[in-house]
């Protein structure tokens, strides 16, 4: 259990550095900045371990305590250098009247947790993708450098989608590594950990939009999806890569008011650690960085632009490292940019029926989604005016782009589309869903400050 420990304050020493630097010269609250702690951290101890491994170092304590301490000296250089971060209060505060709301919503918000962490935790990975795409190489990388580890670059002991991202299996492997030798169950626990990680930084971000009480009920009504909870704790990666979009998605928003580098640098550091979670976190940031260039053509900023450019050099420098790996591995067919071409989505056209029909049914599932997108239309329907905010109309981009991307991915796909539309759509919508959720609040806003 010490180890256990050990490895989650790693994790949270990473997050803390990264937000000692980025909000250099600002008050955050004590919400958002244990949001952005753990995000940040999972993100950037994944990086790390597989650097290391890139090294020829398996995950173990002493690459754990060496990042550790390299943290910790970042965040005391950053804590005692002028214009040091301040933690502050959220602001508006929580009047009486709203204070029953804002307890009885967040005893459901640690329900929730408490159900993704018993789900996580109470059996091993079950759901085939989670175990032969993420399961199977968590033990691979913790046992052997990537460099080395024939999986890797003898197909006769790959299984299935040998490129797919790493983020998640090194995370994985860094429990073991902590612990020196642990259970299969207890390699979960970083998935509990992301889901908190999301709650925590939309939570943060809310109490910025709107009243307490709104703010903390929307947040209830996101994280208890059924959908939401159903996938959360199931050892896939559609969670992690949704809570990377939603820490870059509202360093975005950010961004469209406060002209800042560093937030659009921490977006692109956000959208980069999507980027090696899953395969369709290249497309979350190809989309996040079209819907950021409303930001700057809002303003008719050449600046903006600039820092967009040079916020974008950043991820791609983060991502190059994978990029790099991903090359030096044996080609197989499952790689879906090989497919995609204008004939081959001429020729499939007759699949948009069919996709179509599958997102509506998808999107009118209050069910699964609590009304989330209904909400949404409703949201923009009656307050208009929002439009006006370079955050919305941004987020209306982002959103439009992300769905245009899956339908032209599921018409290219050589799988069987009916059985692939069963067991991906809600996975998907998953990685839009923050996107959404944050376009509500930025609709719905009583005033256009966005500061964290």
């Amino acid at each position: 259990m010490i180890w256990i420990l050990f490895y989650i304050v790693v994790i949270v020493l990473n997050g803390f550095a990264a937000a000692s630097l980025i909000h250099r010269h600002d008050r955050i609250s004590s919400l958002w900045l244990a949001g952005i702690s753990l995000a940040a951290g999972l993100g950037i101890t994944g990086k790390v371990l597989f650097l290391a491994s890139l090294a020829g170092v398996v995950p173990g304590r002493g690459v754990l305590v060496f990042s550790g301490v390299v943290a910790a000296t970042i965040a005391g250089v950053a804590a005692t250098a002028p214009g040091a971060m301040r933690v502050a209060a959220s602001k508006p505060a929580i009047s009486g009247g709203s204070r029953a709301v804002v307890a009885i919503t967040s005893a459901w918000l640690f329900f929730a947790v408490a159900i993704v962490t018993i789900h996580a935790l109470g059996h091993v990975t079950y759901e085939w993708d989670g175990y032969m795409i993420w399961g199977l190489k968590a033990k691979v990388v913790a046992q052997y450098p990537v460099m080395e580890a024939e999986y890797f670059h003898n197909l006769h002991y790959s299984s299935v989608h040998l490129n797919y991202p790493l983020m998640t299996p090194f995370l994985m492997a860094g429990v073991r590594g902590a612990c020196g030798a642990c259970s299969d169950v207890a390699m979960k626990l970083v998935w509990p950990l992301f889901y908190a990680a999301m709650v925590l930084m939309i939570l943060g971000h809310l109490r910025t939009q709107m009243r307490p009480w709104c703010a903390f009920v929307l947040a209830a009504v996101y994280a208890s999806m059924p959908t939401m909870l159903r996938w959360a704790g199931s050892g896939l990666a559609d969670i992690p890569l949704a809570t990377f979009c939603c820490g870059g998605m509202i360093y975005l928003c950010r961004w469209a008011t406060s002209h800042r580098l560093a937030d659009v640098s921490a977006a692109a550091m956000f959208m980069a650690f999507g980027c090696f979670t899953k395969n369709e976190g290249l497309a979350v940031a190809a989309v996040a960085l079209i819907a950021a260039l409303v930001i700057p053509a809002s303003a008719r900023s050449v600046r903006l632009l600039a820092q967009l450019a040079a916020a974008a050099s950043v991820g791609a420098a983060m991502i190059f490292p994978w990029m790099w790996f991903r090359y030096q591995l044996p080609q197989v067919d499952e790689n879906y940019l090989t497919h995609l071409s204008p004939d081959a989505i001429v020729a499939n056209t007759a699949r948009l029926a069919d996709i179509c029909q599958s997102l509506r049914h998808g999107y009118l599932d209050w069910h699964g989604w609590n009304l989330l997108w209904p909400l949404l239309l409703v949201s923009a329907m009656i307050i208009p005016a929002a439009f006006r905010r370079p955050a919305v109309r941004m987020l209306w981009v982002a959103l439009l782009l992300h769905t245009t991307v899956y339908i032209v991915i599921y018409m290219i796909t050589p799988a069987d589309l009916t059985g692939l539309l069963v067991v991906t759509r809600d996975r998907l919508l998953l990685h839009i869903s923050p996107v959404a959720l944050l376009t509500i609040a930025a609709t719905v806003a009583t005033s256009d400050d966005h500061r964290i």
